[in-house]
This record gives C-alpha cells, structure tokens and sequence, in this order.
C-alpha cells in the first residue's frame, strides 16, 4: 500500500474495510476530470460575454473550487488568443474584445460557504461596486433551457443577474471499469455532491 502510494494510519483500517458494503464517491475531480468546459454562456441584456469572462475570471481567482479554476484557465486562453488576434491586426472586432473595465484597486472578496463569493469596493473606486459570484440563488440566476442538465456559475452585480456560465463535465477514462468492478463485487453505489440533482444524475448514469 505504501509503495502504491497509501498510508495506513489505523491498522484497525484494514478490518473495517472488509466490511464495507458500500462506497459513496463525491463527483466533482473524482468521478469526474478535475477540468471542465464552458458550453454556453448566457448574459443580462446590455453586458458583453467578453465582460462577462473579464469580471469572472477576477473573482473566480479567488477561489479553489475546480469549477473557478476552470473558469480562470478558460478566460485566461481566450485572452491570449485575443491579444494575438489584435497583434496580428486582424481588424476591429479583435479590438474591441479587449475594451474591457480595469479592475479597480481596493476589492474586498468574502468567501460565502455554500453559495460563492462577494467582491465589494469603496465609493469612487469605479467598477460595478458590487459582484457576487457562485451558485445560482446566490446570483438570483434565471433558469436556462440546459442549465438543470449542466453544472452552472453565475455572476451577479448590485442590480442582479449579469451571466451563467454552463459548464461540461468529463468523466475520468477509468471511472467506468472502476465502478464495474466494484460492482461486481456486490457493493452498493452512491454519489453525493452538492450540485443540482440533474447534473449528478447525468454524470451518475455516465
């Protein structure tokens, strides 16, 4: 077990997991890859997706979650890609893409357990004054035709709802010969995760 990379704290563990009759398996990272990809992107009318992108990877910085670091990885691509579109003067619409707000200086972020987080600056600091980023009650988010099926974030300002992001999830390559054989062992199967039920069941039956 050591050489495979598993330490035994409690010898005591080794008798009790002969008697495990049932493995619950959280999906975020475990069942599923630790990297996701942004499908569809919904914005309040009036606010640009490359808005959208530019608050959300921000805030999204400030978390751990995989579903924010995804977020972050994702903007940050896309931005190289505009950066080298506009270097290689590939017209206006390469431009604009980077006419986005300057983040302001003095941000105070606040983790909110279970529903994300809150970035809040002193008057006259510029910006939207208020953003709030994480689940979607948390961003008074309307529900989108895929968004029950997908797992989602969302970004909301001081007036409500600005964007959703529907992300996609991929399973892990051995995930299914795991399950298999540990059902093939007569072990009773759950997964318990945090998020909407029909994104855990979409995943589930994966």
């Amino acid at each position: 077990m050591a050489r495979g990379g598993v330490l035994v704290r409690r010898l005591q563990a080794l008798q009790s997991l002969s008697e495990v009759d049932t493995v619950v398996f959280d999906k975020t990272g475990t069942l599923t890859l630790d990297r996701f990809t942004v499908a569809e992107l919904h914005v309040r009318e009036g606010f640009t997706p490359e808005q959208a992108w530019w608050w959300a990877e921000r805030l999204a910085a400030h978390s751990l979650h995989p579903v924010s670091r995804a977020i972050v990885a994702q903007a940050r691509e896309r931005r190289r890609t505009r950066h080298h579109e506009v270097a290689a003067g590939q017209g206006r619409a390469a431009s604009a893409a980077l006419d986005v707000p300057e983040w302001p200086a003095h941000w105070t972020v606040s983790e909110h357990p279970g529903q994300g987080l809150r970035a809040q600056t002193v008057l006259g600091e510029g910006g939207p004054g208020e953003l709030r980023w994480g689940s979607a009650a948390w961003c008074a988010a309307p529900m989108h035709t895929q968004a029950q099926a997908r797992l989602q974030v969302s970004l909301a300002d001081a007036q409500g709802w600005l964007a959703t992001f529907e992300l996609q999830e991929t399973l892990r390559p051995e995930t299914a010969a795991v399950v298999q054989a540990l059902r093939a062992r007569g072990l009773a199967l759950h997964v318990l995760s945090g998020d909407a039920p029909e994104a855990v069941a979409r995943v589930a039956q994966a």
